[in-house]
């Protein structure tokens, strides 16, 4: 028997499984930053059923303490808008 590693298959090739996150949560947390920039408050963003479909509250609480992994996604998303304009 090999001892290969299993194939994750294409989302996890294109980079879905960053920081160790699937790509739900990914555009959960997008969805999260979007919203704050819009002026809303991070209690209610987080009672939206978009959030909650996409997150479950174990997995929630661990991306939000990691101030790592959010500021990164900042990142990521406002280099994205930069090159749409």
């Amino acid at each position: 028997m090999s001892a290969e590693k299993p194939d994750k298959g294409k989302a996890a090739s294109e980079g879905s499984y960053q920081f160790g996150i699937g790509l739900l949560e990914r555009r959960a947390i997008t969805y999260i930053i979007d919203e704050l920039d819009g002026g809303r408050e991070l209690f209610d963003i987080l009672k939206d059923p978009y959030i909650k479909n996409r997150i479950d509250p174990p997995k929630l609480r661990q991306l939000l303490a990691d101030p790592e992994l959010l500021e990164a996604f900042r990142d990521e998303i406002d280099k994205a808008r930069a090159g749409l304009k």
